[in-house]
């Protein structure tokens, strides 16, 4: 198995400050429209459990009402002091989705935020879940960011290298699959100019993902769709959509540990809101597809408003023991 050189960005406090910066403030008050609309229509009565509650997110969006019912878990003991430190009363406590420290069928609704694109081991995850679930409980997972891109890459397999796909303005909404063994055989063909840096990813890719990544917007997206118009011309590599490609793979091993799907799907929302001096100049609506970010203009918001739009993926299922 390929080495998980993304796993530092769980240990780290500053992928959520990343986050923040690729947009999740301007668009949470969107998701505070859908996320509640999810919870008021698939969580049951009593407890609820949330696995990989990071610094607090999903608590930010629901509201005390949900910080009073929920007991979360999270492995990361400085996400958890985080999190207490943002949410006095949140009862969070350091616990891992592979071994929770619950009885069996202890809980009649699990939910999870943004979490389980980012489990190595997926099915896993879900039989464990599962065990704790009550007769006809529930599992419901809401996404708002772009799937992790290194599980992704680490289910290919090492025979594999996966290049950054642009999706309209999105460099890195999804991947061109290219088998390394093809792509050797191609390598002469291509322009020489190029073909060192193909070369290097081919042989490293999660660290040369990495390096992309970390490059800014414009000029990274702008060599990530010349790399991408080389390979197409070359005639190598199937195109994936990141998120198109986990909303398959959890409702296949949702289906295999024995769930049964209620809905996976997406849900919008949005919202009209006074402007913040924080708001990007020049365009009055601003909106998020799962993490894929646009903006337009809206003639028919009045002076000082914006609006807000978000649509997240949500995947609910229900066990029968």
């Amino acid at each position: 198995m390929a080495p998980d050189l993304f796993e530092s960005r769980w240990k780290d406090p500053r992928i959520f400050e990343q986050y923040e910066d690729e947009g999740r403030w301007l668009h949470r008050p969107a998701k505070v429209k859908v996320v509640g609309e999810t919870l008021d229509d698939f969580v049951l009565p009593g407890q609820i459990l949330e696995v990989g509650a990071g610094i607090g997110e999903l608590t930010l969006l629901a509201g005390t009402e949900y910080d009073s019912r929920a007991l979360q878990v999270e492995q990361n003991p400085e996400f958890v002091r985080i999190n207490q430190e943002r949410f006095p009363n949140s009862n969070v406590v350091v616990g891992d989705i592979y071994r929770l420290e619950f009885s069996d069928s202890s809980f009649n609704t699990v939910v999870s935020y943004s979490v389980l694109d980012t489990l190595d081991d997926l099915a896993a995850g879900l039989n464990e879940v599962h065990r704790v679930l009550s007769d006809g409980g529930r599992l419901a997972h809401i996404l708002d960011i772009l799937p992790d891109p290194s599980v992704i890459m680490k289910d290919f397999g090492d025979n594999y290298a996966l290049f950054p796909h642009p999706i309209g303005i999105h460099p890195f909404a999804g991947f061109r699959v290219v088998n390394k063994e093809e792509y050797r055989k191609a390598s002469a063909k291509i322009n020489p100019k190029v073909v060192g840096f193909l070369d290097m990813y081919v042989n490293n890719p999660y660290d040369m993902f990495n390096l992309l990544a970390d490059r800014p917007v414009q000029e990274g997206g702008n060599f990530i769709k010349g790399m991408d118009k080389t390979l197409e011309q070359a005639g190598l590599g199937e195109v994936i959509d990141i998120t198109d490609y986990f909303k398959r793979k959890l409702e296949r091993e949702l289906t295999k540990t024995g769930y049964r799907i209620e809905t996976s799907d997406f849900r919008a929302g949005e919202v009209v809101v006074p402007r913040d001096p924080k708001h990007p100049i020049g365009t009055n609506y601003f909106k998020t597809v799962v993490g894929k970010n646009f903006t337009e203009n809206d003639p028919s918001l009045k002076q000082g408003e914006v609006k807000v739009g978000a649509t997240l993926y949500v995947a609910v299922a229900s066990v029968n023991k």
